[in-house]
């Protein structure tokens, strides 16, 4: 039994160090292309070389559904663990996997959407993989093409190893309810350190600190309306009653004021402390004077 991942692992020992690159799978339930089946565990590869391995597999149009998976954010490392991602295992372990553990580049799947699109006269399906909801396939004799846009791995391993597992998951249940048993699966995924993950990061954010403060405006604006404004004669007291002048701020800026002049204070005792001696500066004219030697 091959055991892809593995062996992949086993001759790459340093490839954790190297956070540019990211893992790219290739697995068809049909024969894949004899060149292709030459280089089928590679540990080091470029991007293009593999998206020239996807297009040579894909224009075969032998599969009626072609699963383009991106998962940002994943390591070689990431699939040493024998219980993470089963469903991609899976596929390693057959003579029609095809991987490169550590590839340079980035791959595009609009572009292999397109060609997909192109040679098998495919249409596109829409799978939401954020909300693990997809729409039902549709039997008929064009080919599909279904995309797949993972989150990105969270950073922590606990959370990180329950992300990647999730995801396996919702592939492996997304194959077992397509209509037919011919299909390509194209993983790719962006090195762990990429910038544009931070980016991404942030975005969401914003967005839900956005959405939060929305939210908590909302509320606001309801709960002053429901507010029922008070009568005149509630008001007693007058002004000193109803108002705070000793807030916070204003406590704090007493201290430091109070705290700023005691320093000035013992900067001032200390200047007017020094004494200088100014008779060490006046010239000693009684030895210069020539008349005095006479």
């Amino acid at each position: 039994m091959r055991t892809g991942l593995l062996l992949s692992a086993a001759l790459a020992p340093l490839v954790s160090a190297f956070a540019d690159t990211s893992p790219l799978f290739l697995y068809s339930t049909e024969r894949l292309p004899r060149n292709v089946q030459l280089g089928k565990y590679q540990t080091f590869g470029r991007a293009e070389q593999f998206l020239d391995v996807v297009k040579a597999t894909v224009s075969q149009c032998t599969s009626d559904a072609y699963i383009l998976i991106l998962q940002p954010g994943v390591h070689e490392t990431d699939f040493k663990d024998p219980r993470s991602a089963p469903q991609i295992r899976k596929f390693s372990e057959t003579d029609r996997f095809m991987s490169v553990m550590d590839a340079v580049g980035y791959v595009d799947l609009n572009v292999v959407e397109d060609y997909v699109k192109t040679k098998c006269q495919a249409h596109t399906v829409t799978v939401d993989a954020s909300t693990s909801s997809f729409n039902s396939f549709e039997e008929n004799s064009t080919a599909q093409v279904i995309k797949l846009d993972f989150p990105v791995l969270p950073i922590h391993s606990e959370a990180r190893k329950k992300g990647h597992t999730q995801n396996d998951n919702f592939l492996s249940a997304l194959i077992s309810m397509m209509p037919t048993a011919k299909y390509t699966v194209i993983y790719v995924s962006t090195p762990v350190g990429d910038p544009g993950l931070l980016v991404h990061e942030e975005k969401k954010v914003v967005q839900h600190e956005t959405e939060s403060f929305v939210h908590h405006q909302s509320i606001l604006a309801r709960d002053i309306s429901d507010v029922e404004p008070a009568d005149d004669g509630d008001n007693v007291g007058g002004v000193l009653s109803r108002y705070q002048f000793f807030t916070p701020v204003l406590v704090w800026s007493i201290l430091l004021f109070l705290l700023l002049a005691y320093i000035v204070s013992i900067g001032l005792r200390a200047l007017s402390s020094i004494q200088v001696s100014y008779a060490s500066f006046e010239k000693e004219t009684t030895t210069n004077d020539p008349k005095k030697h006479k």
